[in-house]
């Protein structure tokens, strides 16, 4: 693939989109910044504590830091490992997850990137061409690797280049009140009928006053990657592949008939059968959430992560829930939803920060980070722990068996907005599936033209 021109075009797009619009208007609510500390990535380069005695800075640009959970038990470990090398001092730089890939492009070409940054599979391919992070597999060497699946190097590479630590991952199943499904009699979902079913059965009114007050959806409708990645994982199990390399040609499943199908099953789970609560394309993951953890909602398709979350919020919550493989359409998948950290080229302290990101990955490390926010181990050793044998990973574990490989394709994100535009316009304006279809089918394929030049 000819990837150059477009990796051109889309710094220049980002950037300008950076500096008109402060990173877009569909971002969730960005991470809040600790006091005093200004989230300006690594245009300033902090002090690298080349006089003697003085300790080295690595600058750590991390997503998760402006989550509660996940903030909290990061610091957590970057203290403990501080405080076991006094030499190196970890500074972090919190960003929205929504916002940080423009972040590194616009960094990056001003040569002003952290030491050590928070990436996604589905940007790798351009930030491989830009030539912005180191390889990693040399300097992990060969016995460490081959500690990982093979689906979360795969996720992590791009061709032989292995570009991040693939620190954690957040496969998609669907969680669910165990309780109330055994209060109803029901099974959890295997197929989308069931699924619909059991939502029209939790859709109720609870307290008598005649209206309803508890959904059988916690539906993230919202037009950004929160939304448009859970709407796309439901898509693979009807047969759907967002972006396919054929042959060095890239194809896309979205201009099928097996996707305007789902595009409708998705909608009318709003717009004809009333099973999400309303204010669907407002509801991002945040509030979707919140209507689980305090009882408005019964099932959400979601990654691992979510556990820690409505656990943090209510406890009690946290006990009453399960979770289960996706409903199957003609097929049963999930990207393993892997999330890593990657090392600047251009950083001062590639061996610390190696040494680090290895401190991370020690197993008492992911095993607390996992039993806090139920995000889920990459290495094999530490998924062997009885941890994941409970209800409640059950479902994330079994969908791992089903990995879905998410392709490596430069208009990635592009392309998911497509899907996004099109639920949010049948679910916000009232737009037709056929009307919406035609945008889909005009779009992807200029996404396609521009990609298989």
């Amino acid at each position: 693939m000819k990837y150059r021109k477009l990796t051109a075009v889309l710094m220049a797009m980002t950037m300008v989109a950076a500096l008109f619009t402060g990173c877009g208007s569909k971002t969730e609510e960005p991470a809040q910044t600790p006091a005093g500390q200004e989230a300006q990535g690594g245009d300033e380069k902090s002090d690298s504590g080349k006089a003697d005695g003085e300790p080295i800075t690595i600058q750590v640009m991390s997503g998760m830091m402006g989550e509660k959970v996940e903030g909290a038990i990061e610091q957590e470990i970057a203290d403990d490992f501080m405080e076991k090398n006094p030499n190196i001092k970890i500074e972090f730089i919190p960003m929205s997850t929504n916002d940080v890939q423009k972040k590194i492009i616009t960094l990056a070409t001003g040569d002003s990137l952290p030491d050590v940054v928070g990436v996604q599979p589905t940007w790798l391919a351009q930030f491989e061409e830009m030539g912005i992070f180191e390889d990693l597999r040399p300097m992990m060497g060969e016995e460490y690797v081959n500690t990982y699946f093979e689906g979360a190097l795969y996720e992590a590479s791009v061709g032989d280049k292995i570009l991040m630590f693939p620190w954690l991952c957040t496969p998609t199943a669907l969680l669910y009140r165990a309780d109330w499904f055994e209060e109803e009699g029901i099974q959890p979902p295997s197929n989308w009928d069931e699924f619909l079913e059991a939502a029209k059965k939790m859709t109720k009114d609870t307290d008598g006053d005649g209206k309803i007050d508890r959904w059988g959806f916690s539906m993230v409708g919202t037009r950004n990657n929160s939304g448009e990645s859970r709407f796309v994982a439901m898509s693979r199990t009807w047969g759907v592949d967002e972006v396919v390399d054929n042959n060095g040609t890239w194809e896309s499943g979205f201009t099928s008939p097996e996707f305007e199908n789902f595009l409708t099953y998705f909608t009318d789970l709003n717009n004809e059968y009333g099973v999400v609560p309303p204010g669907a394309v407002e509801t991002g993951y945040a509030e979707a959430v919140n209507y689980f953890s305090t009882e408005k909602t019964a099932m959400m398709i979601t990654g691992s992560n979510a556990i820690g979350v409505i656990k943090s919020q209510n406890p009690e919550v946290g006990e009453k829930m399960a979770s289960c493989m996706l409903p199957t359409g003609t097929t049963s998948c999930s990207a393993t939803g892997i999330g890593g950290y990657a090392i600047s080229a251009t950083s001062e302290h590639k061996e610390e920060a190696l040494e680090y990101l290895k401190f991370t990955l020690l197993p008492e490390n992911i095993l607390k980070f996992a039993e806090g926010t139920g995000r889920m181990p990459t290495q094999k050793d530490v998924m062997q722990d009885e941890m994941f044998n409970q209800e409640i990973f059950k479902g994330y574990v079994a969908m791992l068996d089903k990995p879905y490989k998410q392709p490596v394709f430069p208009g990635y994100v592009e392309l998911l907005d497509v899907a996004g535009e099109a639920y949010s316009n049948i679910m916000g304006t009232g737009q037709s599936v056929e009307d919406a279809m035609k945008v889909v089918k005009e779009k992807t394929e200029a996404i396609l033209a521009e990609n298989n030049k």
